[in-house]
């Protein structure tokens, strides 16, 4: 009995060693799984989320990325060439396969890219896709996209996330090659036309959406309440996600500011996206004043710069009215401010102290853009006086002035620092007036710069107004290169050749002073640490790519 005994333990200890040699144990000691938790994660089809930003990147990975810098970069497109002015060849990357196993290839591409066409014309009745005329398949990695004219904006459209057609009737055997022409009826997909409008969209064939990106969706999209759970996809093709699961909250109010405030001071989660707040820009900014000292005080937060949800301010001189049709004016009014007092105006009414929550820089367009607009600088007392004497104005000149109602404050201090050097400003509400200021949000690279050009020359504005430019130029002004600059713009894709046209129309901008840029607000976004971790284990910085967050 007690040989037995001895004979039992001997096995049980043996049992032990082999245990531990092949990696088991008989205690469960799994690693525990790394999480982050994100607020207002709804991830839907891409169709949903234009151009590629927030958080369904997650999931989805397009034909081409967009940074926050605005740089349109290859992602699921190895290669690609503009073989003419309208006609883009693209090779599909090899190797990447969709979250349920299958490989992805152009048909894929070619199949999402009918849809989204289709969908975003005729759904949510936008333009984006309007311009392709043809989408030829030729082989499993190779398709081509004919468009109407040429396009610049045309691969940021394509930044559209692809998806795999989950209709197990869609799954049949490709033909090659094949032709699309989207100019003929019927709603069209790669394996045939489908007779429903409303059964075109990808979640109307699947509760569940299947992308190619680093984490798949583990659930349904949630009602209010419920959360979202995205789990890391292990054979991603550029490396495996660090972290091992995103956690989704969402709420009846989300697009409540204070919650979403109180929820990160509080570690409930740990990012939140503006997308989803819809307060207006300066009662937004009232909230998060009030949150001052806790957020200052919490030292898990950290906070980047957003310059696209906010805005640039600016005055904007009327050269149709004497005497601002005159250069030597037009340079003196701009000589006459100080755009650095007037940011730290501002800072006193509608920022943190040490400007904590929102940086207003000098000029417009952010710093970083290649096409940054310098903030002109002041001039002292006797250069003015000089340009205002050869103008023909040595007392001093009156104009007329156009602030916006909710900036009082600001409105006066503006005239007083114009009074200084005899320029001097009376109010006026009609949009017609000598200056007026406007603040307008403007985008933060050379990829959107031509937006600003836009409206600083187009026909098409509120109320059928006219731009400032426009008139001048049907007043006999005969400086006619910005609208140059605009139509070359529109027929150029090649991204060096349009930085050098904006920078050139920027000279022109700062040579005519046309405009006086004062500042450009960013706004300071707070966040957890813990986003940090939002990497693959190649070093990729998925949170840099996704939210524009930078790890030092």
């Amino acid at each position: 009995m007690r040989n037995q005994h001895i004979i039992a333990k001997i096995l049980f200890a043996l049992l032990i060693v082999l245990l531990i040699l092949s990696g088991c144990s008989p205690v469960n000691d799994k690693t525990p799984k790394t999480s982050i938790s994100l607020y207002g994660l709804r991830v839907t089809q891409p169709f949903d989320q234009f151009f590629g930003q927030d958080y369904y990147k997650l999931v989805y990975d397009g034909l081409f990325s967009i940074d926050y810098e605005g740089q349109i970069l290859p992602q699921l497109v190895e290669e690609y060439e503009y073989t003419n002015e309208t006609t883009l060849r693209l090779k599909i990357r090899e190797g990447v396969t969709f979250h349920d196993g299958t490989t992805l290839d152009a048909s894929d591409c070619v199949d999402t890219l009918l849809r989204q066409s289709q969908i975003v014309r005729q759904v949510y009745h936008q333009k984006y896709f309007i311009n392709i005329l043809e989408v030829n398949y030729e082989d499993p990695y190779r398709f081509e996209i004919v468009l109407e004219k040429p396009d610049p904006y045309f691969l940021r459209y394509m930044t559209f996330g692809i998806t795999k057609a989950l209709n197990p009737n869609n799954r049949t055997e490709k033909s090659m090659p094949k032709q699309f022409n989207m100019r003929e009826p019927g709603v069209k997909s790669f394996y045939g036309d489908i007779a429903d409008i409303s059964q075109i969209k990808y979640h109307n064939l699947s509760p569940i959406s299947v992308g190619s990106g680093p984490y798949m969706i583990s659930s349904e999209l949630p009602l209010f309440g419920d959360s979202q759970k995205l789990l890391a996809y292990e054979n991603y093709w550029r490396g495996k996600p660090v972290v091992d699961e995103i956690i989704g909250i969402t709420t009846i109010e989300i697009q409540n500011i204070d919650l979403a405030l109180k929820g990160l001071l509080n570690d409930e989660f740990d990012y939140y996206s503006l997308r989803w707040i819809q307060k207006p820009r300066d009662e937004m900014y009232a909230v998060l004043k009030g949150y001052e000292s806790e957020l200052s005080a919490d030292t898990n937060l950290l906070y980047r710069a957003i310059y696209n949800q906010v805005s640039s301010l600016r005055l904007v001189l009327n050269m149709n009215k004497a005497p601002l049709d005159s250069l030597e004016v037009r340079k003196a009014v701009a000589g006459a401010l100080n755009a650095d007092k007037i940011i730290e105006k501002v800072a006193e009414e509608y920022d943190f102290e040490d400007n904590f929550m929102v940086r207003n820089e000098r000029g417009l367009i952010n710093r970083k853009s290649p096409v940054h607009i310098e903030g002109i600088k002041p001039m002292s007392d006797q250069e003015i006086s000089q340009l205002l004497t050869q103008a023909g104005y040595p007392d001093g000149i009156t104009l007329s002035f156009s602030g916006p109602l909710n900036f009082p404050k600001l409105n006066e201090f503006i005239i007083e620092e114009f009074a200084k050097h005899k320029v001097f400003l009376v109010m006026d509400s009609d949009y017609n007036a000598h200056i007026s200021m406007t603040r307008d949000i403007f985008p933060s690279s050379v990829s959107d710069y031509q937006d600003y050009l836009d409206s600083f020359i187009t026909t098409d504005r509120p109320d059928d107004r006219k731009s400032f430019y426009q008139v001048y130029l049907e007043h006999g002004g005969n400086d006619k290169r910005l609208y140059d600059i605009i139509f070359q713009l529109n027929s150029t894709v090649d991204r060096e050749s349009r930085v050098q046209l904006a920078k050139e129309a920027i000279t022109i901008l700062q040579e005519e002073i046309y405009e006086i840029p004062i500042l450009n607000e960013a706004y300071l976004m707070p966040y957890n640490k813990k986003i940090l971790q939002l990497t693959l284990d190649t070093g990729i910085n998925l949170a840099n790519e996704i939210f524009g967050i930078t790890i030092d």
